[in-house]
């Protein structure tokens, strides 16, 4: 099967089309045969290496994109995953169009060529009521509100949907804290029932944000488009960012978020082609060699 492996502020993607995997199908289909195949193709060791898997389809003329996580769940959508996805029709379809619109689960997203590297993608307004919650122990909106899990404590928690849940965590001094740790312990709270990305955010100025993010399903990476999109909306409500665009610095590099009157939200970033390559399914010798290594 032939794949394209894009990444987005380190953010990594293995891409497949459709209609390559389509003949290598014969009891199932393309999506549920990725998800088969994610937790190795994810697997730096023992796989590809990379935070999710994309698998593009073209539905009569009309584009797709399916976000498989490390985990086999399905995202409903992906910031970054959808410009690389853009990305991918641009330069391995040689599509013509500058302007594109990609489908997901959760809503239909334009995209825009401004070079080689960057594209704007318009991600629509956020919600607050959309997150999903555990409405017999919190009430929407969930906005600034106090939660303590184990030994730590937070202030400032906002849940966010953009057509994803996102939990954005406003500290102070973001180095002190361990994404890792915090991440791992909120996407599973029992507040969040469908489970969600979880994001340390700090405002460094008026016009610039710093973020930490743990994905939903795939643990710590280096950017997220959507993420950075949730921390920008609730500094904004809350009145602590003036400037547009707002700069927000993530492991991986910088993503430009620009909030328009009407509160929907455009992204600007990169996304670049990394590898082209095929891979060989053998993916039972490969769990049997993680078996052997104890770690499957």
């Amino acid at each position: 099967m032939v794949y394209t492996k894009i990444q987005c502020l380190g953010n990594s993607f293995i891409v497949f089309n459709e209609e390559d995997i389509v003949d290598e199908v014969t009891d199932t289909t393309p999506l549920s045969y990725l998800q088969t195949l994610a937790p190795i193709l994810c697997d730096y060791g023992f796989g590809l290496g990379a935070d999710s898997v994309l698998l593009y389809e073209n539905r009569k003329g009309e584009h797709w994109m399916h976000v498989i996580n490390p985990d086999s769940s399905i995202a409903e959508v992906c910031g970054n995953g959808m410009r690389s996805i853009a990305r991918f029709l641009w330069d391995i379809l040689e599509i013509q169009d500058e302007e594109i619109y990609i489908n997901t689960i959760s809503g239909r997203y334009k995209h825009t060529k401004i070079d080689d590297l960057y594209a704007t993608a318009n991600l629509g307004k956020p919600s607050l009521e959309k997150f999903p919650l555990n409405t017999s122990l919190v009430k929407h909106p969930f906005l600034n509100q106090k939660v303590k899990i184990d030994t730590l404590e937070f202030n400032e928690v906002s849940g966010v949907s953009m057509g994803n849940p996102h939990l954005v965590v406003m500290v102070e001094d973001i180095h002190n804290w361990d994404i890792a740790e915090v991440g791992y312990l909120l996407e599973n709270h029992e507040y969040f029932p469908e489970r969600t990305n979880v994001h340390l955010c700090e405002i460094t100025d008026k016009d610039e944000l710093t973020v930490y993010t743990w994905e939903r399903g795939v643990g710590i990476t280096t950017g997220c488009g959507t993420g950075a999109s949730a921390c920008a909306y609730v500094a904004y409500l809350n009145k602590k960012i003036g400037n547009n665009p707002v700069k927000v610095q993530m492991s991986g590099g910088v993503l430009t978020v620009t909030i328009h009157q009407d509160e929907t939200i455009e992204l600007e970033g990169y996304a670049s082609i990394t590898t082209i390559g095929e891979w060989i399914n053998q993916i039972g010798l490969l769990i049997q060699a993680k078996n052997a290594a104890g770690l499957a």
